[in-house]
């Protein structure tokens, strides 16, 4: 009975193992050393709320929410899902990240969007 236990504790601890991979997303982004850039941006022009924080800060450089006002571009809505907001203008969060001067190698940034319990993780490789 004691194997039994063992074993069905063993899977609960791999089950949540599991879970836990499964509440965040990966996005690759490539970046020049030292230079501001955006790797993310997020709006929604039909009233929703949008926001984020920087759950992760990158571990060589920094990582800020920078919110502009501006019209929504055809280049946006090709990921956006919101083809009807082309030309309207609505609050655009972008993610900037700057890797520290010199640096080259991979970085992370964690980022929690408004609406989703998932973090995602950009992997920025710096060159």
């Amino acid at each position: 009975m004691g194997t039994i236990v063992r074993i069905i504790s063993a899977a609960g601890l791999l089950f949540a193992t599991v879970s836990a991979a499964d509440s965040k997303h990966q996005i690759n982004r490539n970046v020049k050393s030292g230079e501001a850039t955006y790797i993310s941006d997020n709006f929604n022009c039909k009233g929703g709320a949008v926001s984020a924080a920087i759950s992760t800060p990158p571990a060589h450089g920094t990582a800020k929410v920078v919110v502009v006002t501006e019209a929504v571009s055809s280049r946006k809505l090709k990921t956006s899902g919101f083809l009807s907001c082309e030309g309207k203008v609505t609050k655009i969060y972008y993610i900037q990240y700057k890797s520290n001067a010199g640096y080259k190698g991979k970085d992370v940034i964690g980022v929690r969007w408004s609406g989703s319990n998932k973090e995602f993780n950009y992997k920025v490789n710096v060159k």
